[in-house]
């Protein structure tokens, strides 16, 4: 996986630097279709060719998860392509990302009204967005044979504008509209899930973050007094929807798998350095290995591809279990890539660029499904309907812990990240009403 993640203000809370990840890789002219993966192709390491032989029965190759997108009058993500320049995207996301409350989701007033002004500069894309979330689907198209993790532009609006939803919601909230807000916290979870359910590690994870955002807005808009119990009761029905449809963690996973394989296909064709990061880069100088890294990676890619493979189907088959019980895995991934590292056998393509991620990226997405969860159960105890059947926090291992008393439901023990300021759900209980 390519992104930098953090993980501490992902309970709760957005995450206004979301978008600070690590620069993408300069675009590499495409002389060879490495998409086809000609390179692996050619190679005699017969345990190399049986896993690409298992990968084409499972249609998991870049060329076979490449597929056409689905038609723009049913496509979410076709309506959002035109919102915006594709240019102007990654500045509008970090205008948007210092706007938004790194605390709680509240504004002071020049705060507010800077958020409005912005909100107000798009609000007519704003509003196609949610025109476009009628849509029966949402494919953003990623084309797995043109190479490494790049956020296509319609994944980008769909995070911008769920930004402008929860400035919206600040602005509703600011003259007691009550529903309104609500329904921008309903809009941003849709766009949530729409970045969530993808073959692609960055974009899932931009999807938590995204609904993390969503859900610090909802966390507002139920401790206002106008909040009812309808109210209450159409997000539960929201969360169940959520949750019901939640899309396997294994499968983002196949889609960085793809990645990876392209990857190996520009070390076989001695183009390792343009995988290169500024900051890898830099690390390579200082061991002196740069000038000598493409050659180096060249020479050993069978033996690296292998082990990377391997892990990855080791990876991706412990997603069928929760999070939790998956720490063996990666504490055996530690171990394996520490035995190597003062030796030839030492993988560096996997072990320095595309494992480095894997434990964090899961990490978030069971502390997005956590997060869900502890949504449900907390709206269920507050709207007196039967509790969903979520007990053991996917994240921990922990139970959720559920206090009931002086007009408020909470549920708590959502992360174990101990500089989290935001580690629990409060509603208010109108279970009586």
């Amino acid at each position: 996986m390519r992104i930098a993640v953090v993980l501490p203000g992902l309970v709760l809370l957005g995450c206004a630097g979301c978008e600070r990840t690590k620069p993408a890789p300069p675009p590499v002219q495409k002389v060879v279709d490495f998409g086809r993966l000609p390179g692996l192709r050619a190679t005699t390491d017969r345990e190399l060719r049986d896993e690409l032989a298992r990968l084409e029965r499972e249609e998991a190759t870049p060329e076979l998860m490449t597929r056409q997108a689905a038609s723009s009058e049913d496509n979410v993500a076709a309506g959002l392509a035109s919102l915006f320049p594709a240019a102007d995207l990654p500045q509008l996301l970090e205008q948007s990302a210092a706007l938004f409350p790194s605390a709680t989701f509240t504004f002071g007033s020049q705060e507010l009204e800077s958020a409005v002004q912005f909100k107000n500069a798009y609000n007519r894309q704003r509003l196609e967005a949610r025109k476009a979330l009628q849509r029966a689907e949402c494919d953003f198209g990623i084309c797995y044979t043109d190479g490494l993790d790049v956020e296509p532009p319609s994944a980008q609006a769909a995070r911008l504008c769920a930004r402008l939803e929860a400035f919206e919601a600040a602005d509703c909230l600011s003259k007691s509209d009550v529903k309104g807000a609500l329904r921008c916290g309903q809009q941003m979870l849709r766009l949530a899930t729409c970045l969530a359910d993808v073959a692609d590690v960055t974009i899932r994870v931009h999807g938590a973050y995204t609904r993390t955002e969503g859900l610090a807005v909802l966390q507002e808009v139920v401790q206002q007094p106008g909040c009812r119990r309808a109210d209450l009761e159409q997000l539960a029905a929201t969360f169940a929807d959520q949750l019901a449809g939640w899309p396997s963690d294994a499968k983002a996973w196949r889609g960085d798998r793809a990645m990876g394989l392209y990857a190996y296909e520009l070390v076989r064709a001695g183009k390792a350095d343009t995988l290169l990061t500024q900051e890898e880069a830099e690390h390579f100088q200082k061991k002196g290995i740069l000038p000598h890294f493409s050659v180096i990676t060249k020479l050993t890619v069978d033996r690296d591809e292998r082990f990377y493979l391997q892990t990855m189907r080791q990876l991706i088959d412990s997603c069928s279990r929760p999070y939790y019980t998956r720490q063996k895995v990666f504490a055996d991934l530690h171990n394996e890539l520490q035995g190597r590292s003062q030796s030839t056998e030492y993988p560096i393509v996997a072990g320095r660029l595309l494992l480095t991620a894997v434990r964090q990226g899961q990490e978030v997405q069971a502390q997005d499904r956590a997060n869900c969860e502890a949504w449900a159960l907390a709206l269920a105890r507050a709207t007196g309907q039967p509790a969903p059947p979520y007990q053991i926090n996917p994240l921990t291992g922990k139970d959720f812990e559920i206090l009931q008393e002086k007009g408020w439901v909470e549920v708590s023990n959502l992360s174990p990240f101990k500089g989290s300021k935001a580690v629990r759900v409060v509603v208010p209980d109108l279970s009586l009403q």
